[in-house]
């Protein structure tokens, strides 16, 4: 099995938006305009799965510290895994210390996140600390890290 486990997937409206986006968001700022990044929305990414052989690929969207962004792309991440679930892991990227994400994201549910995690080391309050995983998190885990997409349950 080829694995890819590292991908960023955007909805559209951050595609759209980036460059305002970008104003706000530092860290976003910085990683979009690098000179490898691409912009990859579902069908892109299937597309060029079948194209080069990828069997699955570990999906999340960013880690915004603007948490209505990451609600969108958490969103579009698992509206993507149910569509191709036998090719895409769906994680769930928040950013660290903010209040208000656990409610939406905890609940359990069959097209939950695999894993937590959080890319940014810009996010706020972010810490080289790990925590207790958040309950309803379908990874066999017991522990997500603040700066990394850390938590996964087996293939």
């Amino acid at each position: 099995m080829v694995l890819d486990f590292h991908v960023h997937l955007y909805p559209p409206e951050v595609v759209r938006d980036s460059e305002r986006i970008a104003q706000r968001e530092d860290y976003f700022a910085l990683l979009s305009s690098s000179p490898v990044h691409r912009w990859a929305q579902v069908e892109d990414l299937i597309s060029a799965m079948d194209r080069d052989g990828v069997d699955r690929a570990v999906v999340f969207g960013f880690a915004f510290n603007d948490l209505g962004l990451c609600r969108l792309c958490n969103d579009y991440v698992l509206e993507a895994a149910r569509a191709h679930p036998d090719r895409l892991i769906p994680f769930a990227v928040v950013p660290p210390c903010v209040v208000g994400w656990a409610p939406r994201w905890s609940a359990p549910h069959p097209w939950g996140p695999w894993g937590w995690g959080s890319c940014s080391p810009t996010a706020r309050g972010s810490r080289w600390t790990t925590r207790a995983r958040p309950s309803g998190s379908r990874g066999s885990a017991t522990s997500w890290g603040s700066c990394s997409c850390c938590t996964a349950r087996s293939l």
